[in-house]
């Protein structure tokens, strides 16, 4: 993104006095351009990894295992799963914010700090949205069929999952101070985020310490809803848990946005 482009429309902003929503237009529209999603690779990029767990890993798993009802199985899980992935990219943009005061400098200029919160979850959201149609031709290509109410309310949970995992790296950036912190946080939680959840395999068939590792993990619980919905049943210590967990991430990210005014890591 052009960083001569992007302070121009902050004086902008900044000499018209915005009001909210047009201020959350103008920070979506600089995320956007931020996170490369006017370039098509970008897009490409995104649908690669859900195919690959789906069409590789679930496909192959399915066919081992010789269970038809395996991929039933997994694509609630696979669906929330990917809702994880939104940490990545929240935390590489939050982090180049605090560290050089753009964040600061944004809301000083009269970015309000509701909009500049929101704004900065609009591209992840986005991204995982697109991420949960290519599952969903994906598993109807290999001979998947589901209720379009099944589907409907899946993408409902994962849209609580991607807020939450977004809102908790937006947390997380509070105590990263510099690229090689974020690098090593990230390469610490990617794998086990992904795979101490049950998404691969069933909770209860699971050996003592996997299944207590797994209850540590916020998207087991995201998983075990989405699971729980697609069958008909209500799972409420699940819904509970997620939603808990949801409001305090979320209540902390409109916390730590309003210390970023007067906050950068550079000094």
């Amino acid at each position: 993104m052009n960083t001569l482009t992007t302070t121009t429309r902050i004086h902008s902003m900044h000499r018209q006095r915005l009001g909210w929503t047009r201020a959350f237009s103008v920070m979506a529209q600089l995320e956007w351009q931020g996170a490369d999603l006017c370039m098509p690779m970008r897009w490409i990029a995104a649908a690669i990894n859900p195919l690959v767990y789906l069409l590789f890993l679930g496909v192959g798993l399915s066919s081992t295992l010789d269970d038809p009802g395996y991929l039933r199985f997994l694509f609630p899980g696979l669906v929330v799963m990917q809702a994880s992935a939104g940490i990545s990219h929240i935390v590489a943009r939050v982090v180049t914010e605090r560290r050089w005061g753009l964040a600061a400098y944004k809301l000083q200029a009269g970015v309000p700090a509701g909009a500049y919160f929101l704004a900065m979850m609009v591209p992840g959201a986005v991204l995982y949205l697109f991420q949960v149609c290519v599952i969903i031709v994906a598993a109807f290509a290999v001979g998947l069929r589901l209720s379009v109410l099944a589907i409907v309310v899946i993408a409902c949970v994962g849209l609580v999952a991607i807020w939450f995992w977004q809102c908790f790296g937006y947390c997380l950036t509070g105590l990263i101070k510099d690229y090689q912190t974020r690098n090593f946080v990230l390469s610490l939680l990617t794998l086990p985020l992904t795979f101490s959840a049950p998404v691969f395999y069933s909770f209860d068939s699971a050996p003592a310490l996997l299944r207590a590792v797994a209850l540590c993990n916020p998207l087991t619980y995201q998983v075990n809803v989405a699971r729980a919905t697609m069958s008909g049943s209500i799972d409420l210590v699940s819904i509970a848990v997620t939603a808990a967990l949801t409001l305090i991430v979320t209540a902390v990210g409109v916390i730590s946005t309003q210390r970023m005014r007067t906050l950068s890591f550079e000094g």
